[in-house]
């Protein structure tokens, strides 16, 4: 009997411990004026949920920062060239995409000393879309996904 009661009671402590690594990350914090916008890169399921008018949270740190929040881009433009050159973080190139983020740069990003990458100090909404060309040129002049393999 001891022991199921030191055995809920262990239970009871580690739910409490994992809600609070995660209680603050479920609200995200939505600027009202946005002076410099927040580039992030995710998966298609981000475009599906969008266009389902669909809520998209894109977490910040968690437990206690072993997860150091989500990447943070200072324009589209440095998003794409971070995905291009990063194929191996990201499995299926072509169905990642850029999108903009419900914070400010100034106040909603810090730079992580041991990534070396800038990420959001709290949870965000994923408020649109980026336009991208995802595709570069070919000397033919035909599109070609530098991460298919043949």
């Amino acid at each position: 009997m001891k022991v199921l009661k030191y055995g809920l009671l262990v239970i009871a402590v580690l739910a409490i411990v994992v809600w609070l690594g995660v209680k603050d990350a479920l609200t995200p914090v939505v600027r009202d004026n946005i002076g410099t916008p927040i580039y992030t890169l995710g998966d298609s399921s981000y475009q599906q949920a969008l266009a389902q008018q669909k809520q998209v949270l894109k977490f910040g740190p968690l437990f206690w920062g072993q997860y150091p929040g989500g990447l943070a881009f200072t324009s589209a433009e440095q998003a794409l060239q971070y995905l291009r050159q990063n194929p191996e973080e990201f499995p299926d190139s072509s169905e990642w995409g850029v999108y903009q983020l419900s914070g400010d740069l100034e106040r909603d990003v810090d730079y992580n000393g041991a990534t070396g990458q800038l990420h959001i100090r709290h949870s965000l909404l994923v408020i649109a879309s980026e336009p991208v060309e995802y595709h570069q040129q070919s000397t033919s002049g035909w599109p070609v996904d530098p991460f298919r393999t043949q």
